[in-house]
């Protein structure tokens, strides 16, 4: 039966945003997280022990990489970016001796770190100076950050065990989660700004949708926030993806409570545009989706009305500034328009989609 601690820091290293790998001095599999199995292709459960010669037999380079590491004492840090074929992801390694307390060697621990979401690097014209786009900065900067988040999270969380019923102690370890998870959300919101669209399209009930989102915001306000809805649920179903539009939204409906802090009442309606004309390289008139999200909060100043869809650019004392930035990309990445409104004691987001 495995210890509680055993299963919290297996816990910690399942949920990390690289793939782990730990290979025996028999070259067996020990151990591949789950994000090792999605980077690799291979399932866990069917690997394990099995030697790496036949699991990796794709992927030389890798294979490369870790027979290095394994003939070495240090740590051996790959700067090449090497890519998997059965995924396509693009991929650095790092590997590093596994120890016992004795110092003995058991194996190696190998890092796949992902950079397929760090934009623009294989295109960087000045990349052997070391000179990059400031979105792969971001990202990478992103990357660097949530791996010791999990660490110090977990840490807290195990000290928080250990200190059992000391209350008086309970209130710092609960603050440094809340303030570790605050800041992954922050990463988390760089990251969606600073990355590629990876975009999984299908058919999406957008009625549906907005219907589970007000009911999940209905239940977590108090009762000095109204909703008002003016649904139509016969609009069609359109082509997106469902997660992302679901942020958007999601987003636009959470700023609008924010907007009520003496309460208030939340607007959303949706409809169909018939005919609707679309600029581009050809126009034609296409069937669209518009969404509306009003409320009649504190409003937005007439002259930062322009500026509050540029990331980092904010009026809330506690804000990042990259909400309204994320919905705005998601928009343009389903090639619809967003625009706002405010004055007269009401505010208004209206997002336009295209249903295909």
């Amino acid at each position: 039966m495995k210890s509680l601690k055993e299963t919290f820091f297996r816990n910690i290293v399942n949920n990390i945003n690289d793939g782990v790998i730990i290979v025996d001095s028999n070259r067996l599999l020990l151990y591949m997280n789950p994000y090792g199995e999605e980077l690799i292709g291979l399932s866990a459960t069917l690997s394990i022990g099995k030697p790496i010669d036949s699991l990796f037999h794709e992927n030389k380079e890798l294979l490369k990489t870790v027979n290095k590491g394994m003939n070495s004492d240090r740590i051996i840090l790959s700067h090449e970016v090497v890519k998997l074929r059965k995924t396509g992801c693009r991929i650095n390694i790092n590997t590093t001796p596994l120890l016992l307390d004795n110092g003995k060697r058991e194996g190696t621990i190998i890092i796949l770190r992902d950079i397929s979401r760090v934009t623009g690097l294989e295109d960087v014209s000045d990349e052997k100076e070391g000179i990059y786009p400031l979105e792969t900065i971001a990202a990478m900067l992103a990357h660097e950050i949530k791996n010791p988040l999990g660490g110090i999270r977990g840490a807290a969380q195990l000290l928080a065990m250990e200190l059992g019923d000391k209350k008086d102690f309970a209130v710092y370890t609960d603050m440094v989660i809340k303030e570790v998870d605050r800041i992954n959300r922050i990463v988390e919101e760089l990251l969606d700004v600073a990355s590629p669209p990876f975009l999984k399209m299908k058919e999406v009930n957008l009625h549906a949708l907005l219907a589970d989102i007000l009911l999940l915001q209905e239940s977590a306000v108090g009762d000095d926030i109204k909703f008002h809805r003016e649904m139509d649920p016969s609009i069609p179903l359109m082509l997106g993806d469902e997660e992302r539009l679901k942020q958007l939204f999601l987003n636009l409906i959470k700023n609008a409570v924010e907007a009520l802090p003496q309460g208030g009442t939340i607007g959303v309606s949706n409809r169909v545009l018939q005919d609707y004309r679309i600029s581009g390289s050809e126009e034609k008139s296409s069937k669209m989706v518009i969404v509306e999200i009003t409320d009649n909060g504190v409003g937005i100043p007439k002259e930062e009305l322009e500026r509050i869809f540029r990331p980092y650019y904010t009026l809330k004392s506690n804000g990042t500034g990259l909400g309204l930035a994320i919905c705005h990309k998601i928009v343009v990445e389903h090639s619809g328009s967003i625009k706002v409104r405010s004055g007269e004691g009401e505010t208004k987001f209206t997002v336009i989609l295209p249903t295909s």
